[in-house]
């Protein structure tokens, strides 16, 4: 009896060891890719102050700096893409007559590949403040200013714009996406019904290839900030008022509104990025000290990335495999915006903040 389970156990021998064996070859490979998978590169845009006040636009990449306007001109960078080896940065320069402009920046391989693209011709001030690139198409969102500071929606392809909205009323185009052939475009328009006549509140509003959906119904001031399409679903950040007079930061997904903050503070939600089956939204709420607390929430969540002993603005956020990474800006004990980025919460300063700097977006690529 003994000797028939020893061979039995003999025979089980092969099989447990080919187990073993499998095991240990699979941890060593997923030790491999965790120790050695490709890490993406990481772009910031922003703008950032010089000793002689100026403000000049700036492109991080992998938290180095690069100029990519003159220093003795004010200009600054809303948003940064990148597709096809080139990268993309949307912002505003300022013109001869003392308007800003809208600008367009595209830089290639080499630092010399530089070019910079005005997005009208400076009779009325305008700024860029999302820029989106789908194929050989180039989208940026934009708004224009009258003499009177009444704002127009505009989304601009490949050097030809759309407006919008009607000069009737203030409005402004903040972020443009593009999926599957369809262009969604979202930022906010007044109405004219609402709020007061010197002050009609603000509507939060996607445009989805040109046709306006209005997010808020006119009660309280709301503004969309940026948009993000994942298969069907599109997911809008912003905020709203409410009946206290504070501000709300918003996640729409297909319409419907969540509150991501409870009312009590003001806050707002100004990105979002889907990964998979989640869900983070960058944004800022303020603390009962007065301090603004840069945000993160995953799924609705919060997590506070600045600890409120300084004012923190988390502007924008995305994911790369499994880290997360905002950009945004810290006060630091001297008083002056130091432009950061935050990677799983864990701040990186990409300034020195002799004189203030700010970053605005963010954007991994594997290049």
């Amino acid at each position: 009896m003994q000797n028939n389970d020893r061979c039995q156990n003999l025979r089980k021998f092969p099989f447990v060891l080919s187990f073993v064996l499998l095991f240990g070859i699979l941890a060593i490979t997923f030790w491999i890719f965790a120790k050695y998978r490709p890490l993406p590169n990481v772009y910031a845009a922003g703008r950032e102050l010089n000793a002689a006040g100026n403000s000049v636009a700036v492109l991080w990449k992998n938290g180095n700096a690069s100029h990519l306007s003159d220093v003795g001109v004010d200009a600054a960078a809303n948003c940064v893409f990148v597709s096809g080896g080139k990268i993309y940065a949307a912002g505003y320069v300022a013109g001869d007559m003392g308007n800003n402009i809208a600008a367009l920046w595209q830089l290639g391989k080499g630092a010399k590949d530089l070019t910079q693209q005005h997005l009208n011709d400076g009779s009325l001030a305008s700024e860029a403040h999302s820029v989106f690139v789908s194929g050989q198409d180039v989208y940026v969102a934009l708004e224009e200013t009258d003499p009177l500071g009444r704002g127009t929606a505009i989304v601009w392809k490949n050097g030809a714009p759309l407006r919008l909205s009607d000069e009737s009323r203030d409005s402004a185009a903040i972020s443009v996406f593009v999926s599957g052939g369809h262009v969604y475009v979202v930022g906010y328009e007044t109405d004219l019904a609402a709020g007061s006549a010197d002050t009609p509140n603000k509507v939060a509003v996607l445009w989805k290839n040109g046709m306006a959906q209005r997010l808020s119904d006119g009660s309280y001031t709301a503004q969309a900030h940026s948009v993000y399409v994942s298969g069907d679903d599109v997911y809008i950040v912003g905020h709203e008022g409410n009946q206290q007079d504070k501000l709300v930061a918003i996640l729409w997904k297909n319409g419907a509104p969540l509150s991501l903050s409870d009312g009590s503070n003001d806050a707002s939600a100004y990105g979002v990025f889907v990964s998979g089956a989640d869900v983070y939204v960058s944004g800022r709420e303020i603390d009962p000290n007065g301090n603004w607390v840069a945000m993160l929430w995953k799924n609705g969540a919060p997590q506070r990335l600045s600890d409120g002993n300084h004012s923190a603005y988390a502007k924008a956020v995305a994911v790369s495999g499994n880290d997360v990474y905002v950009s945004g800006w810290e006060r630091g004990e001297d008083g002056k915006w130091m432009a950061t980025l935050w990677k799983n919460g864990v701040s990186q300063r990409l300034s020195d903040g002799d004189y203030g700097s700010y970053a605005s977006s963010v954007f991994c690529v594997l290049d």
